[in-house]
């Protein structure tokens, strides 16, 4: 068991660290917002140009996009390439994706708590996840009754644990090294002033002047 104990094992696959948990959707998506706006901002920003060449890559050369009911038993590579394949098969835009890797690092980049490399990736890897989604099927049941369900549903997901995290989150850590180590301090620059220019929109919305003693 080495230094930790089952649970702590436990938590660490599906984590990426023994004792924290994940970033809540509430807390990575302002930054990815952030990150999205900022890349398009610097579009033509030669660090840009060359992480989106390589998330494009990785979306490319995923492979033939590997039914999840499928991947049961798989390698860790084969379940990573699959979770790109998923990526490409969604049509899901190279700038959104790589928003989604930069805000997460953004958002460790921004906690307090800053834990190991591991941590980080994990992370990254479990949005991009979230992201693929999952295979859902669907079949007719031909109930007469029209109380009875219609319609059989079936989901499958891959399991968010383990070495595929570590794949995955590698790779995608990797593809956008320049934009995350580069350009960090204006990355988390940027977000504060949209978080600043959000708090003075929504301040303009409020009756003006407000009356003393209102609550």
């Amino acid at each position: 068991m080495g230094r930790f104990c089952r649970r702590h094992l436990e938590h660490h696959r599906r984590h990426g660290d023994p004792e924290k948990p994940s970033y809540k959707a509430t807390e990575v998506n302002p930054y990815r917002l952030s990150a999205a706006s900022w890349l398009k901002a610097n579009a033509d920003h030669r660090h840009v140009k060359l992480a989106l060449q390589k998330v494009e890559g990785l979306m490319r050369n995923g492979g033939r996009n590997i039914e999840v009911r499928d991947l049961k038993g798989a390698t860790p590579a084969t379940k990573a390439n699959a979770m790109w394949a998923r990526l490409r098969e969604q049509s899901a835009p190279p700038g959104k994706v790589l928003a989604a890797i930069i805000g997460t690092a953004m958002c460790n980049a921004a906690d307090r708590d800053t834990r190991k490399k591991e941590y980080r990736q994990v992370q990254i890897a479990k949005v991009l996840g979230r992201m693929a989604g999952g295979q859902t099927k669907r079949w007719p049941t031909h109930h007469t009754d029209c109380t009875l369900p219609q319609e059989k549903v079936i989901s499958w997901y891959v399991a968010s644990e383990g070495l595929v995290l570590r794949e995955v989150g590698k790779k995608a850590e990797d593809a956008a090294d320049f934009v995350i180590h580069d350009h960090m301090e204006a990355l988390l620059t940027h977000h504060k002033q949209r978080l600043k220019d959000k708090s003075k929109r929504i301040l303009k919305k409020l009756p003006f002047p407000v009356k003393q003693g209102s609550r």
